[in-house]
C-alpha cells in the first residue's frame, strides 16, 4: 500500500468505525483470531486446492481476508503453513478474469439508457415490499442506503433508487449481514 495508501485506508476504516455496533478486538485478541483461523485454513486445504469439493464463493472469502494479512505483515505466519500457502498461490493464479476498461461516462450513459433488469422469479412475500427502507451493515459501515424495496430472494434484498441522473436503479444487498429498517 506504500505510507500514503497504508494512512488512507486506516483513515478510510476509522471513518466506518466511528458508528459501529460491533468493537474491533486488541491487538492480541486479532493476533490470535488470526493465527486460529490460519491453522484451521491450513487443515481444511491440506491435499486439495479449494475448501470444498470444488472452487465456490467460499474459496474467495477466506482468501480476500488471508491475500490481506499476508500483504500487511502477516505473511511469515501464512508461509509456516505449507498446505496454506500452496493454497494460498493456487488461488492468486486463478488470476482476477478478463477485465476491460471502461470510460466513466460510457458506464454512466449504460445506466442511464438501461433500466433495471426484470426482478427474478424466487421472489418471497416480505412485510416492506413496496414500502420506502434503509438497508445498512449490521456490523460496522452503518451508513445506510435508503430506497423502495421491490423483491426479496432467499439470499438477497433489491432496493429501487430513484435519480435524477439515471433514472431507476436497482441496488443489491445480501440478506446476510445487512439490517433492513422502514424509513
Amino acid at each position: 500500500l506504500g505510507p500514503l495508501g497504508a494512512a488512507r485506508f486506516v483513515r478510510d476504516r476509522l471513518g466506518m468505525m466511528r458508528q459501529a455496533a460491533i468493537s474491533p478486538p486488541s491487538g492480541r485478541e486479532a493476533r490470535q483470531k488470526l493465527e486460529t483461523f490460519i491453522a484451521d485454513v491450513n487443515t481444511w486445504v491440506e491435499g486439495r486446492n479449494d475448501i470444498g469439493q470444488d472452487l465456490t464463493y467460499a474459496d474467495f472469502c477466506i482468501y480476500h481476508p488471508l491475500w490481506l494479512a499476508q500483504n500487511i505483515g502477516s505473511g511469515s505466519a501464512i508461509e509456516a503453513h505449507e498446505a496454506l500457502a500452496n493454497w494460498m498461490a493456487h488461488m492468486a493464479g486463478l488470476g482476477q478474469g478478463k477485465r476491460e476498461e471502461q470510460e466513466q461516462a460510457a458506464a454512466f450513459s449504460a445506466a442511464a439508457d438501461n433500466a433495471p433488469r426484470p426482478l427474478p422469479d424466487d421472489v418471497e412475500t416480505h412485510e416492506c415490499v413496496c414500502e420506502r427502507v434503509r438497508i445498512a451493515p449490521d456490523d460496522y459501515g452503518n451508513v445506510p442506503v435508503t430506497g423502495e424495496l421491490v423483491a426479496v430472494t432467499r439470499d438477497r434484498y433489491i432496493l429501487a433508487r430513484e435519480t435524477k441522473r439515471f433514472g431507476t436503479l436497482h441496488v443489491h444487498f445480501p440478506r446476510t449481514g445487512y439490517r433492513l429498517t422502514a424509513s
